[in-house]
């Protein structure tokens, strides 16, 4: 959203007066200077708290059109921000994933409990926004154009990579890669295998020439 100079709100779980984690203070900084938010309801001062947490998270959902599920296991805390959405009466999507990977096992759960199913993109659309038409040639031309420059297209480019090798690979911290692996899945850009590997979808591997 950011990089698209989109208003971006961001929900802290603690007072205004810090930043966690500490490595997020330029993204601060970049909401704030792209017209968005910092909101919490906690004052400042208040300590860093790992149960604050899953109480902010049903200010995310209440902010939120509809809640993405990408990956988590039955367990996850990822549940609260689930159940939160639930009770506010927002539509919940899932993206399915292998059945002997841990991280499907909340997604494909949800999807038996009737949640939508969420392959790409254009599925939250045609929920939410059903009149919006995004035409094929920008989309394509937008993905093109962010494949040149994308440190996991990149780290993928020779063979398959584990989540910890992409880690490594491509210096991001695991928040953020989670995040841009479900985004690039949903773009059939990449796929999920067994072991929390990914790789190249090869008929998508000519951008990277």
């Amino acid at each position: 959203a950011l990089d698209h100079g989109l208003p971006t709100v961001a929900v802290l779980g603690h007072g205004l007066d810090r930043i966690y984690p500490a490595e997020n203070r330029h993204l601060a900084k970049r909401i704030l200077d792209t017209g968005g938010a910092l909101i919490t309801e906690y004052p400042s001062g208040t300590a860093i708290n790992p149960r604050f947490f899953p109480a902010r998270n049903r200010i995310i959902s209440g902010l939120a059109d509809g809640v993405l599920l990408i990956e988590a296991t039955l367990h996850s805390g990822t549940q609260s921000t689930i159940n939160h959405a639930l009770e506010q009466g927002k539509t919940v999507f899932a993206l399915p994933g292998n059945v002997d990977a841990p991280g499907s096992e909340l997604p494909l759960q949800l999807l038996k409990d009737g949640a939508e199913l969420c392959t790409c993109a254009s599925d939250i659309i045609q929920k939410l926004a059903p009149g919006v038409h995004i035409p094929a040639e920008q989309s394509e031309a937008a993905s093109s154009e962010e494949s040149e420059d994308d440190p996991i297209l990149q780290a993928l480019y020779r063979e398959e990579k584990t989540f910890e090798e992409l880690l490594d690979a491509t210096g991001l911290p695991a928040q953020a890669l989670t995040a841009r692996l479900g985004l690039l899945e949903l773009d059939g850009q990449i796929e999920r295998l067994p072991g929390r590997a990914f790789a190249l979808v090869r008929h998508d591997h000519s951008r990277l020439s």
